[in-house]
């Protein structure tokens, strides 16, 4: 789940800020700020590619759909030129309205991968 992992990098990167620039063992002073800014960039990094992919994954899923809507679309507004073309009009016009269940239950998980999005 992309939610879960971006959070948790997210919370990753608070934790990281959190932590003290120094520490001092005994006589010994350690600077570790290349440290933490390495680790907070990594998380950053790990965000970004995260959302990254998941912004690809839903625009290729609403191309598809689009493409779909589009290509359906103009093959159904074409005029029969005779019974044949008009049959395999009508033909595709049954497995659509076949298909309109299974084309609707995909809208919920492509519009949950933009809430996401948009939370992010």
């Amino acid at each position: 789940n992309y939610d879960t992992d971006v959070t948790k990098y997210r919370e990753q990167q608070a934790d990281i800020q959190g932590e003290q620039i120094t520490h001092t063992i005994n006589f010994i002073q350690i600077d570790c700020t290349l440290l933490k800014t390495a680790l907070s960039n990594h998380c950053t990094q790990w965000q970004n590619k995260l959302l990254g992919l998941l912004n690809s994954n839903a625009q290729r899923e609403l191309f598809r759909l689009h493409d779909k809507f589009e290509s359906n679309t103009t093959t159904l507004r074409t005029k029969p030129l005779s019974l044949d073309h008009l049959s395999a009009l009508i033909n595709t016009l049954k497995t659509l309205q076949k298909e309109c269940p299974s084309i609707e239950e995909s809208f919920q998980p492509l519009e949950e991968k933009y809430q996401v999005l948009q939370k992010f």
